[in-house]
């Protein structure tokens, strides 16, 4: 289980944990074992209920609960699931703790100069602004992780343009950050080899179908080669894969200490749910190794 560490703030949640398998890619050419979902619930929780519940369909909590100061009744999980297990089973196993569940979507974004360079984000502008970050943004915020560059926040449904959230939190961030900032929607690039070449009309018609999933930006089969790429963007996502490790960013005008940034280091991300992709693939007729 991921153990969040509260911020002075009391608004966004460090993570640390261990190193992922050297060499290892993001997104290997293989589904996911598990996947998350994030929910929150107002009023008194019952949290041995909850994690009663989730055993039973091999769930467990992996942040939460989580309640901000100004906002004491609202309680915020993330909650870790094998990738089979259906919303209707993630509502039943909240819903256990004596509350009915709003199910939340995600979004993560990435602080850069306008080279492109990650801002250390954590270092300099979390543990400051946190809480006007998550009260300022938008009454509908409920929770907000930092690490590295990036910030993820997890939101009511449909009530967040992306858009909006980008420029109120480079204005929010702005005061706590020296020099020029962009802010932008976290995006990842996955590369698959396929089992042999494609032809060109069956690698339009994968382009087609895997460009109509949630949060892809844009796919592209290379059918010589036999290579698959898919952009991806992290933008209100339902579901997500597992938390990984990331690098703190070089540029932090935050003033810590060694210790600090080594702790730092070991912040995590979210990953993007791959399993859909790969059922594109599969369902197209096409071979991964």
């Amino acid at each position: 289980m991921l153990r969040p560490l509260l911020l002075t703030a009391c608004a966004v949640v460090a993570l640390q944990a261990g190193s992922e398998e050297a060499g290892e890619p993001l997104y290997p050419p293989k589904p996911m074992e598990r996947c998350l979902r994030y929910a929150a619930a107002t009023g008194t929780i019952d949290s041995d209920a909850i994690q009663a519940a989730l055993a039973e369909v091999d769930g467990a909590v992996e942040h939460g609960p989580l309640s901000h100061v100004a906002r004491p009744s609202h309680s915020v999980f993330g909650v870790s699931f094998p990738a089979d297990v259906t919303d209707k089973v993630f509502e039943r196993c909240i819903k256990a703790g004596g509350r009915k569940p709003q199910l939340l979507q995600l979004s993560t974004l990435e602080f850069v100069r306008p080279d492109g360079s990650p801002i250390d984000v954590a270092g300099s502008f979390a543990q400051e602004a946190a809480r006007g970050m998550l009260l300022g943004m938008t009454s509908h915020m409920r929770w907000a992780f930092a690490g590295g560059s990036l910030l993820s926040l997890v939101f009511e449904p449909s009530r967040t343009d992306a858009e909006e959230l980008m420029k109120r939190a480079e204005r929010l961030a702005a005061p706590y950050i020296e020099g020029p900032i962009q802010v932008r929607l976290l995006r990842d690039e996955i590369r698959w080899q396929l089992q042999g070449t494609v032809e060109p009309k069956r690698a339009k018609r994968l382009e087609k179908t895997l460009t109509k999933l949630p949060g892809v930006v844009e796919a592209v089969v290379d059918g010589t080669a036999g290579v698959v790429r898919v952009v991806v963007e992290f933008d209100a996502l339902e579901v997500t894969g597992d938390w990984v490790p990331i690098p703190a960013a070089p540029d932090s005008d935050s003033g810590e200490d060694a210790t600090d940034r080594e702790q730092a280091r070991e912040q995590l991300r979210p990953t993007f749910f791959v399993d859909p992709l790969l059922d594109a693939v599969r369902d197209a007729g096409f071979e991964l190794p």
